[in-house]
């Protein structure tokens, strides 16, 4: 059985640097996404979060950070507001990126396939990196009850 939690957050506010990406190739591209980032030798964004928003056939996929509304917007970079939801928190120890893809993959194809109680709630998911220190990412999928 995969782990996870039911948790209910407030509205919160993200900033981040945005690639679009055709849908079939993320697994791919979004890493080379994050190491392009990581490269830069002066960041404007550190990367806590990784957002994803689904779209018909590109997803787009952002490296972000909390927003402080006190601080300038940095070129090339925008403001998410994440509304407050219910979330299912999948916690994620191993490899990234494919330990993190592996379980995305599970998630969307028998997760939410079999589980009798959530359905998804929204066309995004959110990748947390607040613990990529100690070994653990997350993966935060907005759910409701069946």
């Amino acid at each position: 059985m995969t782990e996870f939690s039911i948790v209910r957050k407030e509205p919160f506010t993200l900033i981040g640097k945005t690639g679009v990406f055709p849908s079939l190739n993320t697994y791919k591209s979004i890493p080379m996404f994050w190491e392009e980032h990581n490269k830069e030798p002066q960041k404007d964004i550190i990367g806590m979060f990784g957002y994803c928003l689904d779209g018909p056939e590109t997803i787009a996929y952002s490296i972000c950070d909390l927003y402080n509304p006190d601080t300038a917007v940095p070129e090339g970079c925008s403001v998410i507001t994440v509304p407050a939801h219910t979330w299912a928190v999948f916690p994620c120890r191993g490899k990234v990126p494919e330990d993190l893809q592996a379980l995305t993959s599970y998630i969307w194809s028998q997760w939410f396939l079999y589980n009798k109680e959530y359905a998804p709630a929204a066309d995004y998911m959110i990748e947390s990196y607040l613990h990529f220190n100690e070994g653990l990412t997350e993966l935060w999928i907005p759910v409701i009850r069946r």
